[in-house]
């Protein structure tokens, strides 16, 4: 079986390392260069450590080159990345080109599939393999999987399950086309039940502390992806003219009887927050650039509040 596999990062590698464990090296691998000041480990120099002709991301909207035109491709495997593919790359594999999208389909399209869930305090998130089309996240699906989000889950620990569960439906899908295109699904997307998630994070960035101390915690996970940068930066509150970003938090565990923003009681492990129905317990901040225990900073009866307009979504680091 002869496959293109388009990727980036963990998803990309570990779907790399399922097609040779299988004994189906790519006839090429797509995927973007590390910058020159980052050259390290990455999915476009594993390819070439193992030999694998690799060619930039960006020619997926580009012409097909003729070596892989003539090659006979059978799967296209678009795994994690972001280029829109262009539709003479779709019609190249005989078998069909699929996209493993992070996120359950049609009501999670897009982008941040994972911390869209968690801000909108899903139970479940899930994984879908489906095939491509022209369009974005269109495609009938093959396969989907879904599983339950943790009280702990952050935006990283989602996806991370949700690489591990994607290159599951992958084997699935190795194993069909083994046996010809006939054996892969095809199930329609109600596209009337279809939402297509963009790139610019809730709240305009900032904690929505009018509102329920669920739906804060929800964008607090949604944000966390340490040790590694968040795309959609740490949600944050003006402390005077200042901002404090709001980094890890957990329910506090009594009602506030006190407006929002106000800060309550400082405890071993954080401090309460008052937002629009009970205390949010702040347990680390970003303040001056550092990563700190929040009762260390914060004081007793301080008020924060959201600042104006929208916000870019606070630090991305």
């Amino acid at each position: 079986m002869k496959v293109v596999l388009v990727g980036e990062e963990s998803a990309g590698l570990g779907a790399l390392r399922l097609l040779l464990d299988r004994g189906v090296p790519p006839v090429a691998v797509l995927t973007t260069p590390p910058a020159a000041e980052r050259r390290g480990f990455s999915l476009w120099s594993e390819a070439h450590r193992l030999g694998v002709p690799a060619l930039p991301a960006h020619a997926v909207r580009e012409p097909v080159p003729d070596h892989l035109r003539q090659a006979g491709i059978d799967l296209l495997l678009n795994v994690h990345s972001l280029h829109v593919i262009r539709a003479p790359w779709l019609t190249l594999p005989r078998l069909g080109a699929f996209n493993l999208h992070p996120g359950l389909l049609p009501e999670y399209a897009g982008l941040d599939s994972a911390s869209w869930a968690l801000y909108e305090g899903a139970g479940t998130h899930g994984v879908t393999l489906h095939h491509m089309e022209p369009g974005i996240d269109t495609g009938p699906i093959a396969w989907q999987r879904r599983f339950p989000i943790g009280a702990a889950d952050t935006a990283l620990r989602l996806n991370q399950r949700s690489i591990r569960e994607g290159l599951g439906l992958l084997s699935l899908l190795l194993e069909a086309a083994g046996r010809g295109g006939t054996a892969i699904p095809r199930v329609p997307q109600d596209l009337s039940r279809r939402r297509y998630l963009g790139r610019t994070p809730p709240e305009g960035g900032w904690l929505p502390i009018e509102g329920p101390v669920a739906r804060c915690i929800g964008l607090v996970r949604a944000c966390d992806f340490r040790p590694f940068p968040s795309p959609w930066g740490t949600p944050g509150l003006l402390r005077g003219d200042r901002r404090v970003e709001i980094v890890q938090a957990s329910p506090g565990t009594h009602p506030a009887g006190c407006a929002a923003g106000t800060l309550g009681p400082r405890h071993d492990d954080g401090i309460d927050l008052a937002c629009g129905d009970g205390f949010l317990r702040v347990h680390l901040v970003r303040w001056n650039g550092t990563v700190m225990a929040a009762q260390e900073v914060l004081r007793e009866g301080e008020l924060l509040r959201r600042g104006p307009g929208d916000d870019a979504g606070g630090t991305k680091r």
